[in-house]
């Protein structure tokens, strides 16, 4: 249930893997087709004290900052299993034995052929003919070539028109022989995956995911990752493709925006979820005021002290219902409640969204519904999806129509019911214990497996080594008081822990370890000076490869000088960046509050 926006974040001073835990950090999994009018209000009202996120580790003050004012502000490279940092380096496509020049073939086809044939990838229906009787037999060979290379997700064939005259017929392909028949030979008997290089701009992995499946017209399996990245940054991360050729996936970057794929290589192995030791953050905090030796001490403090592991914000959605919330419905087994939340209008939804879920919070008739989302930017979003089931799947099927969406984003809402336990159990914990390590406390050895502290070694340990479960049917619990309190959290909801072993086996969560303290690694910063608040202060990754450096940028001489904080950081997985800079601006992240600060 995520709305998304670029608003102006302000901070001030408050006065005062297990399969059961995704790894990401800063993550919007969702997506929703929602378009924000810029005519609605559209902030979420959730705080952090709704999200367990209630208490800081150091007692300075704070600093005024804004927070990702623009999705610039906020850069991240995934850091591999090996600690090499994921940057976007080369666009080209690698020597593999089938030469094909993507650049040779991106100008066989007019601009006007082009347009037509991006239309049809968003209308399954239509047929579109290509007058061709004036071409060679190389040149419609040229004229397939491209269309195969450059549309994948379309299929062609040369035809006689009722006059007798050649034309080459496209439409949509619908993934069955002709699909298959396309594909070259592949090129290496063991190396049966590519990977490459995702660069994207302020939109989420699973966003751009679905984009790629859209014009390649595959499947989301086909693609794979070890973690999400935000939506309102720019990152860099690893996919692998399972059997898509890499001059097929450099195609694709002339008709992507804000996205560009890369670094391609053969490998024998796929990403899977969590193979990944980290990420590295650039961040950028603007217009910040306050005194020079306070947020000089205050990153000192998150460099020797670290911060609380809570789970940011961004897990719990950025509208009125949250995500935890439709997570609870799912996990006691009220799917009837958890599909209407989902398809309740909410305030950041255009037109089109609205209607449909009118539509269907009116007739419950998904296929009438459906009918207002017909554009095909939809088809990826959760709402189109959800209706489909609804539609597909028998009426008093409700697990059936919910497993239309993604496994990802079925399981972010009872995750996101987990997070926010966690979340409050840590703020108790702190509340009653402070910072002090207990008998009874959890820590994880050195092969993984977790151990009670005892008497005997209390003294060996801090902080940073304690763990906390997130709730679920398979976990060990502390051996103290923190215990009960997960039990009587639970119940609150009619809940417990034998309970979410679920019925639905996909929802069940067996539980996993969380550390209660990050410390972050490799911590540098600098003040910087600036007038152009629209300015990019950090080149991206493109910026690189095309040369342009952040001070090469021409700034407007009329606005006043002001200044900005950049912070670089490097973060254990599913660890979250805005939780680091909470604790050392001490403010609440939630969108509502910052966005009030600066209305």
């Amino acid at each position: 249930m995520i709305c998304e926006d670029e608003v102006e974040t302000g901070c001030t001073p408050a006065k005062r893997l297990k399969s059961s835990e995704l790894k990401d950090e800063e993550s919007d999994v969702t997506i929703l087709a929602s378009l924000k009018p810029d005519n609605q209000p559209r902030h979420s009202k959730l705080r952090e004290e709704d999200m367990g996120i209630v208490k800081y580790i150091s007692n300075l003050p704070g600093f005024h900052a804004v927070i990702k004012q623009r999705y610039s502000d906020f850069t991240v490279h995934e850091i591999d299993q090996s600690g090499n940092i994921v940057e976007l380096k080369s666009l080209q496509v690698p020597d593999y034995g089938q030469t094909v020049n993507v650049e040779n073939l991106q100008n066989v086809l007019p601009d006007s052929i082009k347009e037509q044939l991006n239309k049809i990838e968003d209308n399954s229906e239509t047929v579109f003919e290509i007058p061709v009787d004036e071409l060679s037999k190389d040149e419609r060979r040229n004229y397939h070539q491209a269309i195969k290379s450059l549309y994948p997700s379309l299929c062609s064939n040369t035809d006689e028109a009722d006059n007798g005259k050649k034309i080459i017929r496209v439409k949509r392909d619908k993934g069955g022989k002709e699909a298959r028949s396309r594909n070259l030979k592949w090129p290496h008997p063991k190396a049966k995956y590519v990977r490459f290089t995702l660069y994207k701009e302020n939109k989420g992995t699973i966003d751009a995911i679905s984009l790629l499946c859209n014009f390649l017209r595959c499947r989301s399996n086909v693609f794979s990752f070890a973690g999400t990245k935000d939506k309102r940054a720019r990152t860099s991360q690893s996919v692998t493709a399972f059997k898509v050729l890499p001059h097929k996936l450099a195609a694709l970057n002339s008709r992507l925006r804000n996205m560009a794929i890369g670094d391609f290589e053969f490998v024998e192995k796929e990403l899977k979820l969590g193979d990944l030791s980290g990420n590295r953050f650039t961040l950028v905090l603007r217009s910040v005021r306050g005194d020079p030796d306070i947020i000089n001490e205050s990153i000192l403090s998150l460099k020797r002290n670290g911060f609380i592991n809570y789970f940011g914000m961004q897990r719990f959605g950025t509208t009125d219902i949250s995500t935890y919330t439709i997570g609870k419905s799912i996990l006691l087994g009220n799917f009837k409640e958890a599909i209407d939340l989902l398809l309740t209008p909410q305030k950041c939804d255009n037109d089109e969204v609205r209607r449909a879920k009118e539509s269907w919070q009116k007739n419950r008739d998904a296929k009438a519904a459906l009918q207002e989302l017909k554009d095909g930017k939809y088809r990826i979003s959760v709402e189109y999806k959800l209706l489909t089931g609804l539609m597909q799947r028998p009426k008093n099927d409700l697990v059936g129509a919910l497993s239309f969406l993604s496994d990802t984003n079925r399981l972010l809402y009872v995750h996101s019911y987990q997070s926010r336990l966690w979340n409050r159990i840590v703020s108790k914990r702190v509340e009653k214990f402070g910072f002090a390590v207990h008998v009874g406390d959890l820590i994880k050895d050195k092969d993984g497996d977790i151990k009670s502290i005892t008497v005997e070694n209390v003294l060996d340990y801090s902080i940073e080594d304690v763990v906390l479960p997130l709730p679920g049917y398979d976990i060990v619990l502390p051996e103290n008081e923190t215990s009960q309190w997960y039990s009587e959290m639970l119940a609150e909801d009619g809940l417990s822990l034998p309970a979410l072993k679920h019925t639905v086996k996909s929802y069940s969560l067996s539980g996993s370890y969380r550390s209660v303290v990050v410390k972050p690694r490799s911590i540098s910063w600098k003040f910087l000076q600036y007038k152009d608040v629209t300015q990019a202060l950090v080149p991206s990754d493109l910026d690189k490869l095309n040369g342009i450096s952040e001070s090469s940028k021409e700034e407007s001489s009329d606005s006043k000088e002001q200044t900005a904080l950049l912070l670089t950081l490097t973060l254990p997985t599913s660890a979250y960046a805005t939780m680091a800079l909470r604790e050392i601006l001490k403010c609440d992240t939630s969108i509502a509050v910052q966005a009030s600060m600066n209305e």
